[in-house]
């Protein structure tokens, strides 16, 4: 089992791109912070059960706790808004190392061009926004 915490500025798509994994669509109707996802090995290529794990910037409590029990982090930014991808390095890698300085970390942008209206064009021209893929090698550290 795997276990993602994906952490990031507010209103960046965290929650997004969970629900964008798990139903393979996209909604703009979705809570702030979504629950924790479970989710079978046959979800992932490798055959990895996965559990990913939003949190909210803003509940500083529950964002280091599930920091201290992930296997790795995924720091989230919207490539439309520099202000995040700066923050990226500013302010959570240096978070990340502070709270827990041997967990792997990765990144993912999210865009706007997944909202509905633009999906249906971006599909046509067949440069549709594509499920998430989380590839992990190696074994969790349980």
């Amino acid at each position: 089992m795997v276990r993602a915490v994906l952490l990031g500025d507010p209103e960046v798509g965290k929650s997004s791109i969970i629900k964008c994994y798990i139903s393979n669509n996209f909604d703009d109707n979705i809570a702030a912070v979504i629950p924790v996802a479970v989710l079978p090995p046959e979800a992932s290529p490798e055959g990895v059960p996965l559990t990913l794990v939003d949190t909210s910037a803003r509940d500083v409590e529950v964002l280091e706790d599930e920091v201290g029990r992930a296997d790795v982090a995924v720091v989230v930014y919207a490539a439309d808004r520099p202000d995040t991808l700066a923050r990226v390095g500013s302010y959570w890698l240096p978070r990340l190392r502070e709270l827990r300085g041997d967990i792997p970390v990765s990144s993912s942008a999210t865009s706007s061009t997944c909202a509905p209206g633009t999906r249906r064009r971006l599909r046509a021209s067949s440069a549709a926004p594509r499920r998430p893929s989380w590839r992990f090698s190696g074994r969790s550290r349980r």
